[in-house]
Formats: C-alpha cells, sequence, structure tokens
C-alpha cells in the first residue's frame, strides 16, 4: 500500500502482498486418442458458392440419372428426397447446383461436392460431403471444490447442439483458464479432448483439468504517510496465508476505499497497480 500527498493510496497487486505458488505443476494423462478427429468449420464462403465441379457434368448434361448417392451421411434417403436432381430424371446443372443449395441448408456440411460418372447410356450422381459436428456433451475431469464442476462447464460456454470449431473449443479453455486464476490456480492445466460420432454428428468434449496448488498472500507491505498504514492488513482482511482470489482483492479494495471515505479523504484511490 502506497500513500500519496492529497489521500492518494494504492494497493499494490502480488507487490502490496507477494503471492507464494505451492507444489510442482504435474502433468495430466488424457484418457483417449481422438483429440481432434473433428472436420473443419462450415466457411460461410463456401455455404454462399457450393464448391463443385458442375462445368464437368455440362457433358453429361440430359443423360438419364441412375442413383443419387449421399456416402457417409447419415439419414442420407431423407436428404434425398429433399434434393431437386431426382433419380430416374434427365441430368440438369441447374439442378445439381440447387441441390447443392439445399444441403448446405441443412447446416449439416462444411463441404459439398458433385460428381458425375457414365453407367451405360445413364449416370451416376455423387455428392461427395464434409460433415459438420455438433456440440453432444460436455464433462470435466479434476475439478476443484471452487470453481465447481458446473461453474467450469458455464465458463465453456458451449451450447448443446451448436456447431462444434476448434475456435470455439480455444476460446472455451481460454474462459476456463481465466476462471481457475480468478479461484487462486494460476498454474492450472487446462486441456480438452474432443470425440465425434459420424452417426449422430454430435462431438463428446472432455475437460481435464490439474489445478495445481492455490496461490496464498506471502507479504502485505505498506508505505507512505497513511495513519493507519500498520492497520492495512486488518482493514483489508488480507493476511500472509489467505487463499488469493478475484474476490478477495475485490473485496479488500473496497474495504479500503471505504475506510477513506469515512475519513473524508474524497480523492483517494485504491487500485491494483502490477502482478508478481
Amino acid at each position: 500500500m502506497q500513500a500519496t500527498g492529497q489521500g492518494h493510496y494504492l494497493l499494490r497487486r502480488y507487490a502490496s502482498f507477494v503471492i507464494l505458488i505451492f507444489a510442482p505443476l504435474r502433468p495430466v494423462a488424457l484418457a483417449g486418442t481422438a483429440a481432434e478427429a473433428i472436420p473443419h468449420p462450415l466457411r460461410q464462403s463456401q455455404a454462399a458458392e457450393p464448391s463443385t465441379a458442375l462445368a464437368s457434368i455440362t457433358a453429361y448434361t440430359g443423360r438419364i440419372v441412375q442413383s443419387i448417392e449421399l456416402p457417409g451421411v447419415p439419414d442420407s434417403e431423407h436428404l434425398l428426397q429433399m434434393l431437386p436432381q431426382k433419380s430416374g430424371e434427365p441430368l440438369d446443372r441447374d439442378q445439381v447446383r440447387d441441390s447443392i443449395r439445399v444441403l448446405y441448408a441443412t447446416g449439416r456440411f462444411s463441404d459439398i461436392q458433385a460428381e458425375v460418372s457414365a453407367s451405360g447410356s445413364a449416370v451416376r450422381l455423387t455428392f461427395t460431403t464434409s460433415l459438420n459436428f455438433f456440440v453432444g456433451a460436455i464433462d470435466v475431469e479434476g475439478a476443484p471444490s471452487h470453481p465447481n464442476y458446473n461453474q467450469i462447464v458455464n465458463a465453456s460456454k458451449f451450447q448443446l447442439g451448436e456447431l462444434y470449431t476448434l475456435d470455439k473449443r480455444d476460446r472455451a479453455l481460454k474462459n476456463i483458464r481465466q476462471l481457475m486464476q480468478e479461484n487462486g490456480y494460476y498454474r492450472a492445466r487446462v486441456t480438452a479432448e474432443s470425440t465425434s460420432n459420424p452417426a449422430t454428428q454430435q462431438v463428446s468434449i472432455l475437460v481435464h483439468i490439474t489445478p495445481a496448488e492455490s496461490a496464498h498472500v506471502g507479504e502485505v507491505k505498506a508505505t507512505g504517510s497513511s495513519a493507519f498504514s500498520q492497520q492495512l492488513q486488518d482493514i483489508a482482511k488480507m493476511h500472509t496465508g489467505d487463499r488469493v482470489t478475484a474476490a478477495r482483492v475485490t473485496n479488500s479494495l473496497q474495504r479500503l476505499r471505504k475506510k477513506f471515505k469515512k475519513q473524508h479523504r474524497i480523492l483517494a484511490q485504491a487500485s491494483i497497480a502490477e502482478q508478481k
């Protein structure tokens, strides 16, 4: 805590009190090998203009479509019924293009390619796709009591049924690491593995937490001419050995500001200056 001439006070975080972090960081073993078996997310440019060799279809235009296939796609029969291009009808370039757009509109695919091959005087039409995957389940392994399991899940901001992307996973891990720091776990290790199920197009996400030891207050220092500098720890209710959390630091600053206000020091300030 540092005092300036006109009653301006400064609580120096982790310089005014020294944080001690105990116990070395221990790595955590992942339980699976399917950590990143997830296709690339849907690109808006692809959704607006499907990538396909439509020009090559022109050579087959007018031939009867013997069959239409969606290999590797769950519930493909239902999707085929939605397509403008029908089996048993002449191949039409515009209908193939519209069929690709219909498939994109379902939100189930990140990429679609139309391929035509000759079959005698007829043709076979195949839509080769890359599946989108959606958040199906979220689990946490190694959660401490604070933050608890539910708080960690909420911090991930994953919503069941939303499109899963690697960017969203990275943001989720960043949010969880911040939550761990706010609760005093400055050396927490946070990782995740995801397992995809092509049959349901869902991803199960398992978050691994290795909290390590929580941070504690080492020493609280005050400098300057404050009339109660020696009482700083009692006023702020921050003592050596106390666990360091964002809430504790905020409450300590509020108590100091309240003390200044009672002394009619309307310009007094208490804030965090630096972190060690």
